[in-house]
C-alpha cells in the first residue's frame, strides 16, 4: 500500500471521490458572488446540477474550503447558484478558484470528516514517525 503522508485532505477527499465515480471537478471561469459560481465546464441543461453538494476553493487560502448544495443552474450562463452564501468575508468565486461536485448521495463534508477520523485512528498504528534505517540495504 503506498504511503499517504504526502497527500493533502483535498487529494484524499477527491480520491475517495473519484474512486466512487461521484466527483466533477473544475474551476471557475469568471468571477461570482457569495452565492454564484460560473465554469465553463458545466455540462447539461437547466437545472441539471440541482441538490448536489459543491466544495469550493478559494485561488489565494487554500484553507477556505467550503460545502454548500446548489440551489440552481443555469446553463446558458454556466452558472451554479448555491443555496447558501458562502461565509469567508474574503470569499467571492473568482477566476482560477477550483470546485467540487458531488452526486447524491455522498455528502463532501461527511466524506472529509471520515477522512479525518481515519487519520486519527491510524496514527500510532500503521504509521511509525520513528525511522529505523538498520534493516536498510546499501545496494552493496
Amino acid at each position: 500500500m503506498p504511503a499517504i503522508q504526502g497527500r493533502t485532505l483535498k487529494q484524499l477527499r477527491q480520491a475517495v471521490g473519484f474512486n466512487l465515480g461521484a466527483i466533477h471537478t473544475g474551476t471557475a471561469y469568471d468571477a461570482g458572488s457569495t452565492t454564484t459560481l460560473i465554469s465553463l465546464t458545466f455540462v447539461g441543461g437547466d437545472d441539471s446540477y440541482n441538490g448536489k453538494w459543491i466544495v469550493v476553493a478559494d485561488t489565494t487560502n487554500s484553507d477556505n474550503t467550503e460545502f454548500r448544495i446548489i440551489s440552481d443552474y443555469t446553463a446558458s450562463a454556466y452558472r451554479v447558484t448555491l443555496q447558501q452564501a458562502l461565509t469567508a468575508s474574503s470569499f467571492g468565486t473568482v477566476s482560477g478558484d477550483t470546485y467540487e461536485i458531488w452526486d447524491e448521495p455522498y455528502i463532501p463534508d461527511a466524506i472529509h470528516e471520515f477522512i479525518n477520523q481515519a487519520i486519527v485512528e491510524a496514527t500510532g498504528k500503521v504509521y511509525d514517525p520513528i525511522e529505523n534505517i538498520s534493516l536498510h540495504g546499501d545496494g552493496r
